[in-house]
């Protein structure tokens, strides 16, 4: 069972009134406790549970009262109101507020952040002649302040026009229009409908209705619909965590706060509405402020969801200034478990906010959205219908649109036809899943699921239109990690290895080679004797990124074991791998002897040149001699590689090749055919999203621009070249000696030619320009 622990300061008292199955909720919900923990502890049935907070039980016996009053842990004064409210049924009611006054409507302390967009959206459609509009949206995203803003702007210019009715306490749907009737003053008795008495009441004048926290209630839907239809001067604003779905609604949805992009200069982050939240809700009496760097990772780490920002600053008020990031990854959502005492018991915490939704919905619902848990970063239906059928439960995901209605689920921002939960519902859900006993299966699931996708990804990646495949790994990138991690816990390095060595290609072009070294070591360290050529493969592109990142160490561990790995089994492919390692281990030192080792490795491999290594080996064999100045040497060997993979219609690989035919083509002096090709490479890599790659075509037209007598151009190459460092350091990755001689002289070139100032000024701006502009830019200029 949870706890909130120590003695809650309720809003509820004996003097105050609420039927028994709101007490119940509110006190449930502040106790952190879901329907079923509650009856366990109680000692009755989670349905006697269910019945008496939705009003189909009125009241319990008085021991089950007293079981129900220990296992909340209530204080003396909740106990005093709980069983009072037991025995009598049901207390007087408080009258419901009649104000219509500006001073009247609930407060919130500061100003609105980050939602003029939201505001004017709504704005629009109340003034469009929709007249009932619902703002709907997850719980504590911030649907009640934004309704409370329009109602104050309302209510200043129009005074009396607003009659704001909270819904929290209201248990039955029934009761909705007799609240709404005492809300606007309406006359009893005379036997006339709530409807009646409404109408007449607000017939004087427009009238702004401000319905909050309907989604308990939706059975009312039709009621607020005929009163909005049979009065034409009134307006109705709903919020709830679900759409009425009624004749007339206009539906607006609320996302939480836009984040921060991870390198957003600090003066940007100071305007960032989620970052301006979490820094105001520290408080300005604190002595330390966190960095803006530090608000950034908070925020971004919930998702943006005003509420759980609130209740992480009030965590991290007691904190040093770094820890809360790390609070988080560690604990989750219990990191947010001290609530704020001051609001709605469904909103004091994110556990109770997410569960008031939850408890909403079958309990199917509840069992799909603990297995959603195990999903990292978003997902398609087919997805979740797969991993419930491989846990034997494959009518689960007909419980999805319910968990998207209740916006617990989420669709994906610029993802067709994908979800994802909000990372604090992720938490909630993890936990869910945890407490169910199946997490194990869950998980497992998952990685057969994502393991066996990624493997129909591969061939699409050598194929003619990678980008499809390119997308869908990315946008489940954090899946398919997450697969890795579970397969290798539980001993499957073996089925990881070539799903991890087949997805190469995709690593590479993408950027994500520190990531790709990271997963293939981590499988790595968990095989046993003997090597399979799996696991041989892998090692060696292990040893071929951990190069790239400076990592000379490793390089040679692997070196020797590919060569010990020849000399045991005879095979000369891994000798010939190791040939490529030392080469790329040791360019650029002065004992080099890289073209005696690519050749060595070239002809070691005799009739296997023509496979994809082979291949490989042939193209780094004309690199290294077009580095080395045998431009006339390279050519041919480069052009055959080329020549291969255009007619294997081989779309990933060609960029790269594509550049290196243009540097030799440069260094023959043959600029015309040069620069095409690196036009032709940048476009490849732009149509693809390539952006791990895009940076040595940018380099080849920089070095063209730099050399030349056109400002224009050397402009041009000066954006080029900012591009590419700042994209360069996002990945990582270290320049070996060749290309840092050539960003070396391109970066004097712009500096002599446009002077150091501008250079630097124009350096900036292309380290903030897209790739495709600068392809735009370049296409022009050579044209």
């Amino acid at each position: 069972m949870k706890h909130s622990g120590g003695a809650r300061q309720s809003r509820l008292h004996p003097v105050t009134a609420f039927p028994v199955g709101t007490l119940l909720r509110e006190f449930r919900l502040a106790a952190g406790m879901t329907q079923e923990e509650l009856a366990a502890a109680a000692g009755i049935s989670a349905r006697t549970i269910s019945d008496l907070e939705r009003g189909v039980r009125a009241t319990p016996q008085a021991g089950p009262a007293a079981s129900i009053a220990e296992a909340l842990r209530l204080s003396p004064s909740e106990r005093e109101t709980w069983l009072t409210a037991v025995s009598s049924q049901r207390l007087p009611r408080t009258p419901h507020p009649r104000a219509t006054k500006a001073s009247d409507l609930p407060t919130e302390p500061g100003a609105l952040l980050g939602r003029s967009a939201d505001l004017a959206a709504i704005a629009s459609q109340l003034t469009d002649g929709n007249r009932l509009v619902s703002l709907i949206g997850p719980g504590g995203v911030g649907k009640t302040r934004l309704a409370l803003e329009l109602a104050r702007e309302r209510e200043a210019a129009i005074p009396g026009s607003v009659v704001w009715v909270g819904l929290e306490t209201v248990v039955s749907p029934a009761d909705v229009l007799p609240a709404l009737s005492r809300a606007v003053g309406a006359r009893e008795g005379g036997g006339r409908s709530p409807l009646a008495r409404i109408a007449e009441a607000i017939a004087d004048r427009d009238r702004l209705l401000v319905v909050d926290n309907a989604e308990h209630l939706l059975d009312c839907a039709p009621d607020l619909a005929a009163l909005v239809n049979g009065s034409p001067q009134l307006t109705a604003l709903i919020t709830s965590r679900e759409a009425l779905r009624v004749t007339g609604e206009r539906v607006v949805v609320i996302d939480p706060l836009a984040l921060p992009h991870p390198r957003e200069s600090l003066e940007r982050l100071a305007d960032n509405p989620a970052v301006a939240l979490y820094v105001r809700a520290l408080g300005t009496d604190q002595v330390q402020q966190p960095s803006l760097r530090e608000a950034a990772e908070v925020v971004r780490r919930l998702d943006g969801l005003p509420l759980a920002i609130e209740l992480a600053a009030a965590q991290a008020a007691h904190l040093p200034p770094d820890a809360m990031v790390g609070l988080l990854d560690a604990a989750g959502l219990s990191a947010l478990a001290k609530g704020r005492r001051d609001g709605p018991n469904r909103l004091r915490t994110m556990h109770a906010a997410i569960a008031w939704s939850l408890d909403l919905l079958p309990r199917a619902a509840e069992r799909l959205l603990a297995i959603l848990g195990v999903f990292h970063g978003g997902f398609t239906a087919d997805a979740v219908t797969e991993v419930t059928t491989l846990l034997e439960d494959p009518d689960l995901v007909r419980q999805l649109p319910a968990l998207i209605n209740a916006q617990l689920v989420q669709r994906q921002s610029g993802a067709p036809a994908r979800f994802r939960l909000l990372e604090p519902i992720r938490w909630f859900a993890r936990e869910r899943l945890e407490a169910s006993g199946v997490s194990q299966d869950a998980e497992r699931a998952h990685a057969r699921r994502y393991l066996a996708w990624a493997t129909k990804q591969i061939p699409l990646l050598n194929g003619p239109e990678p980008r499809l495949a390119m997308d869908a790994i990315s946008w489940d990138l954090p899946n398919l990690t997450a697969a890795v991690t579970t397969a290798i816990a539980e001993h499957e390095a073996e089925v990881v290895l070539p799903v991890l060595t087949g997805l190469t290609s995709y690593f590479d072009a993408s950027g994500y080679r520190v990531e790709h070294r990271a997963m293939l070591d981590a499988a790595l360290a968990t095989v046993q004797p003997p090597r399979t050529s799996a696991q041989l493969e892998a090692w060696f592109w292990s040893g071929y990124w951990a190069n790239m990142l400076g990592d000379k160490e490793a390089v040679t561990r692997v070196i020797a074991l590919l060569r010990e790995e020849t000399a045991s089994s005879g095979d000369p492919q891994w000798g010939a791998r190791a040939n490529v390692l030392q080469w790329a281990r040791d360019t650029g030192t002065p004992n080099a002897r890289g073209v005696d080792l690519l050749w060595e490795g070239f002809n070691a491999i005799g009739d296997n040149r023509e496979t994809e290594f082979g291949s490989m080996i042939a193209a780094l064999l004309g690199v290294e001699l077009q580095e080395a100045g045998n431009a006339e040497e390279a050519l041919p060997l480069l052009e055959a590689v080329n020549a291969r993979l255009v007619a294997e219609r081989r779309a990933l690989h060609l960029p790269v090749l594509q550049v290196r035919l243009g540097l030799t083509f440069l260094d023959l002096g043959r600029s015309e055919e040069a620069v095409p090709l690196f036009l032709t490479s940048l476009q490849t890599c732009c149509r693809l999203g390539l952006m791990g790659i895009a940076t040595l075509p940018l380099l080849g037209l920089a070095r063209v621009g730099a050399a030349s007598a056109d400002p224009a151009m050397v402009e041009a190459a000066a954006l080029a070249l900012g591009a590419t460092e700042a994209s360069v350091e996002d990945q990582g990755v270290v320049w070996g000696p060749y290309w840092e001689q050539i960003v070396t002289g391109i970066r004097e070139a712009v500096g002599d030619r446009l002077g150091s100032e501008l250079a630097v000024e124009v350096l900036t701006v292309g380290a903030h320009s897209s790739f495709e502009d600068l392809l735009d830019r370049w296409t022009a200029l050579w044209s």
